[in-house]
């Protein structure tokens, strides 16, 4: 039995599956920002981060701040501040009010925001486009607290709001969403519209970029396009899958990927499933995915669902035939409006028109010549081996025939390639056929080829 294999080994083989790789770099990490790690009273705005009373930048730090508080003042109403501020000691501070009818209690992992007329909010200008996450809460830190709304704006339109109503109550908010470059997001301590006291509450926010939504574009998945790209696909054959945000970086599988034989069903933390069963891995981009469809997925309509960082796409679904067989035959085989097969003699040269490709070693085959062709999508084996796995055993197709010039071939081999894991090896004798271009078909378990395919035949 030969082995001329195309494709590189098993552990980096994707090469083969596609006529090429797409190379996108990473995403070049972005900054987490945290709204009491990044307070500080040197400048307002500070950086993304600015502090406003009533709509208005806070132009002054608290004269007369209690002990072990820093912060930004508003105005002054009846001496009492409108401030943004954070404790700079390593307790909470506990403050009496009003002649002792109220108190605060300013915890060390809060922004405080005191008000007793008017709005006080802490505003985040998007620097960058992306998605963030976007998480925190707002805590009750006055004794006597009055019940109130706080609000968190984007673009001065309310998108979350609770009310805070009883003392250390927290209304914490998680969301993760796409901002754009300058976008801004206010969140508001909802103060009286007349003088009044029990509206002080503490703020945790950060925001952070998140794993953006995976999209399948629409017709996005195709069997590998090397091999036919078809609409549909079959268990145990490859797929490439397009899209957006797929993966967090660009590589193939590699040796250390696999356990043992067993192919890796993640890379990087990019996954599919298909009728709910994992798919293989064998390359990842942002843009591209290629998968092994399992042995044991049903045939019919199934979802296919792809996994990046931890975030899942939008089901897409695609028809599983119990074969979808497509026989390697890539755009640069494509010569003159000919497309031929990949046929490969003994010795390792193609089956071509010599010279049909620049610097590729080819010339015709005879009648009697021995070539080897590659396939996906084909179906089960005897013995079975399951996709995922590295064929170790000859193996054979059930029911397979190939004709070149509608004269049938004689097939020394026809079955899972050694060493590789869904990629198929016919070894066949070319009849005894006229010289010159072809056509090359075939059928697997009577189901008849559909690529429109040539050979070159030679004297």
């Amino acid at each position: 039995m030969k082995n001329q294999l195309l494709v590189r080994c098993a552990p980096a083989m994707s090469a083969a599956l596609v006529a090429c790789l797409l190379s996108i770099a990473p995403a070049t990490a972005q900054t987490t920002y945290d709204a009491l790690a990044d307070f500080s009273l040197n400048s307002n705005p500070n950086g993304p981060w600015s502090y406003l009373y009533n709509n208005v930048l806070m132009s002054a730090t608290q004269t007369n701040p209690f002990p072990g508080i820093e912060d930004w003042n508003g105005a002054v109403v009846d001496g009492y501040g409108e401030d943004v501020g954070k404790v700079i000691i390593t307790t909470p501070v506990t403050l009496p009010f009003e002649g002792g009818q109220d108190s605060f209690v300013f915890p060390t992992d809060y922004l405080f925001l005191t008000t007793a007329l008017g709005d006080i909010t802490v505003r985040f200008v998007f620097p960058s486009s992306g998605t963030y996450a976007v998480s925190g809460s707002f805590l009750a830190v006055e004794a006597a607290q009055i019940s109130h709304s706080v609000t968190i704006l984007l673009n001065g339109a309310p998108m979350v709001s609770g009310t805070i109503a009883t003392f250390n109550q927290s209304f914490p908010f998680s969301f993760s969403q796409t901002f754009k470059t300058g976008d801004v997001i206010d969140f508001v301590n909802d103060g009286p519209v007349s003088f009044s006291f029990g509206y002080a509450v503490g703020l945790a926010v950060t925001i952070s970029p998140a794993a953006a939504l995976p999209a399948i574009s629409s017709g996005g998945i195709i069997s590998a396009g090397a091999f036919g790209a078809f609409a549909s696909v079959a268990p145990g054959s490859w797929i490439e899958i397009y899209g957006s945000n797929l993966a967090s970086d660009s590589r193939s599988w590699q040796e250390s990927d696999f356990t043992g034989s067993q192919a890796p069903t993640s890379l990087d933390g990019t996954s599919v499933t298909i009728g709910g069963q994992d798919a293989f891995i064998d390359y990842i981009s942002p843009g591209q995915v290629n998968a092994l469809i399992p042995s044991n997925v049903s045939t019919g309509i199934q979802q296919i669902i792809l996994t990046a960082g931890g975030v899942a796409s939008a089901p897409v679904t695609i028809t599983v035939n119990t074969v979808q067989p497509g026989l390697l035959a890539p755009p640069s085989f494509n010569i003159n409006g000919t497309q031929y097969v990949v046929a490969i003699f003994a010795d390792g040269t193609y089956v071509l028109p010599a010279g049909a490709v620049s610097g590729v070693s080819s010339h015709p085959a005879k009648p009697g010549d021995e070539i080897v062709l590659y396939g996906v999508g084909f179906g089960p084996v005897t013995p079975g081996i399951p996709a995922g796995q590295l064929v170790g055993e000859a193996n054979s197709l059930a029911d397979f025939h190939i004709s070149i010039g509608g004269m049938p071939c004689q097939v020394e081999y026809d079955g899972l390639a050694p060493n590789y894991t869904g990629l198929y090896q016919f070894n066949i004798t070319v009849p005894n056929v006229a010289a010159g271009n072809q056509p090359l078909t075939f059928t697997v378990n009577g189901t008849a080829g559909t690529q429109v395919l040539d050979i070159a035949v030679g004297n």
